[in-house]
This record gives C-alpha cells, sequence and structure tokens, in this order.
C-alpha cells in the first residue's frame, strides 16, 4: 500500500462520516435497497424479524469495524445463524438487490484473487484477515463503469478534503466495512485512472470491492451496517471531480500517458527513449501554460484568473529540469540521458500555441475610433501605444504587446492616413531640459484628447526597434 512514500493507510488513508456528514437520525434515508419488510419475511415463509437496533448515529460510524464484533459477544454470537436455510434466502435476496444497485454482484470470500492489489494490502495493513467471511461484493471496471474511493474511519482529515471539494458527493451511495468507507460513483466517459493508492484513500477502477457483509446482514434483519448514505449511485464525469493539487497531478500524468504513450519508452534491446509529446502534454496542463506565437513568450492561465501571467523562459527551463531529475529518479535503469529541456519546451510551445484573431481587429478599430488626421498636430510613437493600450482596456478588445504593435503601427496608418513615420516629433526631453527628436507621425491627432505621458522605446530606424532577448509580455486583455 505504500506508494511513493506514502505512509500506511492504518494512519493516512482518510476518513469519512465522522465529522463530514450530519448524523444519519436527522436525514430521511431510504433504505429500500437491502431491507426486507416484514410482508416480504411473510410471503418467503421466513419468520417476522427481530426489533432494529437503533439507527445509528455517525459517531456509531467512527467504530464500524468493531461494531458487529461487539454485537457478537456471547449469548449473541453463539446465535448468529450460519448460510443455510432462511440465511440462504436472505443471502440470495441481498445478492438480487446488490445487482440492482451496482449492476454486477457476486458472492465471495475474503481470499479472493479479484480484489485489486492495493485494496489487497490495505487489508494486509488494517490486519482485515482471519475469519471466513461471505461477503456480497460490487463489480468496478468498464462492465458497469462503477469505481470506488475508499478510506478509512480512524483518520476524517482528507476526506473532510474530498467533501470541501465536492460537495455532491454527500448524495451519492456510501457503504462501510471493517473500518472502511467506500464511495461509490459510476463514470460516464471511457477513460478511467486504473488502481492506484493516493495519499490518504485509495481509488478503484477495476476488481471487486464489499458491498454487504452477509454475516452482519443475518445478526441484523434489515442488513445494518449495509447503506449509510445516499439512496443510489450517482453518474459523473472524471473530470467532474475535484482533487487536492498533488492527487490531481498523479490522475493528469496518467491521462497523459494513455494519450500519447508512455513517458519513458524501449526502442531496443538497451535503448531507451523519452516520450517528448507526453512530458510537454503534461508539464503544460500542469502549469497552466499557454505560448503567444506574437511575442514568442508564455503565459500562466490557471483557473479562475482573469487575466494571463507572464512566465519567464528561464523559469519554464528550469521547472523542466527539476521536473526531468524527478522523473530520472523513478526510472533509475531506464531513463534515457540527454539534453531533454529544449526538446520538452518546444513540445509545450507546439501543443499550447494561443492564435488570436481579434487583435488585428483591435489595432483597426482603435485606428477608426481613435484618430484622424489634423494638419499642425502631432504623435509620437509612444503616445500612440499609451492611448491604444488604454482603448483596449475599457473596450476588452485584445490588444498586441507593445513590441508587436510598433512593428505593425507604420505600415496601418500608412495604409489608413497615407502618413509615414518620421524622426522629427519634437517633445521636452525632463533628464535633458530641452526638446528632443522623437519617432512619430506629423499630422495625426488623437479624436478624445487626454493628457497622455509618453513612455518611449528606444528606437534606431524607421520602422524597426531595439527588442529585448525576452519579448514584451504586455497583454492588455485576455487571449481568446
Amino acid at each position: 500500500m505504500n506508494t511513493n512514500g506514502t505512509d500506511s493507510i492504518a494512519n493516512n488513508i482518510a476518513t469519512t462520516v465522522v465529522a463530514a456528514m450530519p448524523p444519519l437520525a436527522q436525514q430521511d434515508v431510504p433504505r429500500a435497497e437491502f431491507h426486507r419488510t416484514a410482508a416480504e419475511n411473510h410471503e418467503a415463509g421466513l419468520p417476522d424479524p427481530e426489533p432494529e437496533p437503533a439507527a445509528p448515529t455517525h459517531q456509531d460510524l467512527s467504530a464500524a469495524t468493531d461494531l458487529h464484533e461487539a454485537q457478537a459477544s456471547p449469548p449473541v454470537a453463539a446465535a448468529r445463524p450460519r448460510l443455510a436455510g432462511e440465511a440462504v434466502q436472505l443471502r440470495d435476496d441481498l445478492l438480487n438487490r446488490a445487482n440492482k444497485l451496482f449492476g454486477e454482484a457476486t458472492v465471495v470470500q475474503l481470499g479472493d484473487e479479484r480484489f485489486p492489489d492495493v485494496f489487497q494490502d490495505a487489508m494486509k495493513e488494517l490486519k482485515i484477515a482471519g475469519r471466513d467471511d461471505h461477503l456480497i461484493a460490487a463489480s468496478c471496471g468498464r462492465g458497469s463503469n462503477l469505481c470506488a474511493i475508499v478510506a478509512a474511519t480512524n483518520n476524517p482529515t482528507m476526506m473532510k478534503k474530498i467533501l470541501e471539494l465536492n460537495p455532491w458527493l454527500h448524495d451519492t451511495l456510501w457503504t462501510t466495512w471493517r473500518g472502511l468507507v467506500f464511495i461509490w460513483v459510476r463514470l460516464e466517459e471511457s477513460w478511467r485512472p486504473g488502481n492506484r493508492a493516493l495519499p490518504g484513500l485509495l481509488w478503484i477502477a477495476d476488481g471487486i470491492l464489499p458491498a454487504v457483509d452477509i454475516a452482519d446482514a443475518t445478526l441484523y434483519p434489515r442488513g445494518f451496517p449495509v447503506t449509510h448514505q445516499g439512496a443510489a449511485v450517482l453518474a459523473v464525469k472524471f473530470a467532474g471531480l475535484n482533487w487536492s493539487s498533488e492527487i490531481n497531478e498523479l490522475f493528469l500524468f496518467e491521462h497523459m500517458e494513455a494519450l500519447h504513450g508512455k513517458l519513458v519508452q524501449q526502442a531496443g534491446p538497451r535503448k531507451w527513449v523519452l516520450n517528448y509529446m507526453t512530458a510537454a502534454a503534461f508539464l503544460g496542463e500542469a502549469l497552466f501554460l499557454a505560448y503567444d506565437k506574437n511575442t514568442d513568450s508564455f503565459l500562466m492561465m490557471p483557473t479562475g484568473k482573469s487575466s494571463p501571467e507572464p512566465m519567464s523562459k528561464i523559469i519554464l527551463y528550469e521547472a523542466v529540469s527539476i521536473w526531468l531529475k524527478d522523473q530520472a529518479v523513478k526510472y533509475p535503469r531506464s531513463f534515457p540521458v540527454g539534453d531533454h529541456v529544449k526538446r520538452i519546451v518546444s513540445g509545450i510551445k507546439e501543443c499550447f500555441a494561443i492564435e488570436r484573431p481579434d487583435e488585428r481587429k483591435g489595432l483597426d478599430q482603435y485606428l477608426n475610433e481613435r484618430l484622424e488626421r489634423r494638419p499642425g498636430s502631432s504623435l509620437t510613437t509612444g503616445e500612440l501605444f499609451d492611448d491604444y493600450a488604454a482603448y483596449c482596456q475599457s473596450t476588452g478588445l485584445a490588444a498586441f504587446p507593445q513590441c508587436v504593435f510598433l512593428d505593425k503601427l507604420t505600415k496601418a496608418i500608412r495604409e489608413k492616413f497615407g502618413l509615414t513615420k518620421v524622426h522629427n516629433v519634437m517633445r521636452h526631453h525632463g533628464d535633458l531640459g530641452r526638446m528632443t527628436a522623437r519617432y512619430g507621425f506629423n499630422g495625426l491627432h488623437i479624436k478624445k484628447t487626454g493628457s497622455v505621458e509618453a513612455k518611449e522605446p528606444k528606437e534606431v530606424a524607421e520602422g524597426s526597434f531595439n527588442q529585448a532577448s525576452e519579448p514584451c509580455p504586455r497583454i492588455c486583455a485576455n487571449p481568446a
């Protein structure tokens, strides 16, 4: 069960119910799936059920592992029926109802090899063994699309977090068994992660899991403890499940390998190669990256953020390098040696390039609505960019970064107004204390004037400018 340095499931598998949900006694929870009514008993020729114990609270569920043992003290333990006679009828009844509820169910024993390996490891660590139980197990997998989040009832921290991220999980089916809680969901899409031991819980998508303990069902006439929350298994999309960032990255990496292939692939008897597409797809998604072709720059666009944030190439190269070192540790014998960073960054550029077709529309609209020819007026390129940036910000139009704007401005104004950029537009230079010549356009005027303090780029010739090694990342509006 211990995977990637995680601690024992007995300490770390988080749980449930204890503080995460209101007491069951306050809920009107349908229990028809596993309950035999007095009328049904009469029709089946069975005796009427004994008085049922009081409905359990969630404090009771925290001790679900030991509950049936406590109830099984003499003389109750001696009176527990074996699977014969009426108990067999009850078993068959429970199995039929389990098939309706879960889609596919079967009677098994604890040693059944169909229990997933990660679940068997968990049972060993929790010391769940030694009793020849007869269980009804639900089958997870592609046939039923059934999956389960499994947690322990002795540590509620992780389950509280899962419920905070996914409050709708309160409405799906929950079952308990031997100190474990099973939150059942049915996935709607074809892809699902495989069985995995996660920090604080298990994700089970294939194999069988305990659904009903027949021993408990024979001891308690209405099948307690069986269903503790929800009356049906909810159908969801895996993308609709929210996880902690640590767990989300584990699932994301598995999904990228399913789409693009394994990260490390064997290309010969002693040759291994790195799958750059898988690496680029994972890192681009994990870092919320976008690549702006206009500026040859990277942006971070996290979900929920109103505007992108620039990421320098130096930081990106460092992040890729650190990630590669971590992967080399995971593949000590097969990780290929070489300089992989540049190839991965190139893959990110290819996968996450963004196009903003409305940038040109924004520039054309600016020229039409804000500028006009007027003899005797003049505008510097810096004054034009400041006004253009403010206009795009106020109208919500996508804007070119400054370096791209200046490159396109000369041709756009020549075509629109027939004016050529010059280097004789005089403005006062604060540091020198005198008038100096700037690049700009004579005979051009802003229709809606305002006080604009020019911030001139350092230009060297008409139609060109000094471009820094890191292109200008300024963007006035979100990329489309």
